[in-house]
């Protein structure tokens, strides 16, 4: 570009809610796509995309844009449907899963990240079990200390086994 942009973060609380307002949910594939149509922009990513909001054209336009990253950072905040109703969030942990298990059959190099919310009022120890078996998913392979590539099962480093057991300590005790 001629200023010198090569970088691009579309942002917003629910950056792919972006043309619902005026009736077009696909507007924000649209947006990706054309994103790809800019002459020196290199590089495109999104935070922080919504799953109630996540469609399957958005998914198609990241795998197929190409200086659209192979990146998601969809947050998760937790991995309890009680204490997402609780939150009043619209999603359950099923379409979660849903949105990643499609993200990774079109990109499977993709990196993918969250934002979990722990100790959420005085969440029972007992809903930190989901939580670990979202973080232990093997979309979740970042976190496992693999020393070899033929080792396949996810595990916590130590330090974040740790940081859960204390979040959950402090989230009784709070």
């Amino acid at each position: 570009m001629a200023e010198g942009v090569e970088e691009v973060t579309l942002l917003g609380q629910n950056v792919n809610a972006y043309g619902v307002e005026f009736g077009d949910r696909s507007a924000f594939a649209k947006l990706l796509r054309a994103c790809g149509e800019i002459e020196g922009l290199e590089r495109v990513r999104f935070t922080s995309p919504h799953p109630k909001d996540f469609t399957d054209d958005v998914i198609a336009a990241m795998a197929e844009t190409a200086n659209v990253m192979p990146q998601l950072h969809m947050p998760l905040q937790s991995g309890s449907d009680a204490i997402l109703r609780t939150m009043r969030r619209s999603y359950r942990s099923e379409r979660y899963l849903g949105i990643i298990d499609t993200v990774r059959a079109a990109m499977p190099e993709a990196a993918i990240t969250s934002d979990i919310i722990v100790g959420f009022r005085a969440r029972p120890r007992a809903t930190f079990t989901p939580l670990s078996m979202w973080l232990r998913r093997r979309d979740s392979r970042q976190l496992s200390p693999s020393s070899t590539p033929s080792d396949r099962e996810p595990r916590l480093r130590p330090w974040m086994a740790r940081s859960l057991s204390e979040s959950s300590r402090n989230a009784m005790t709070a």
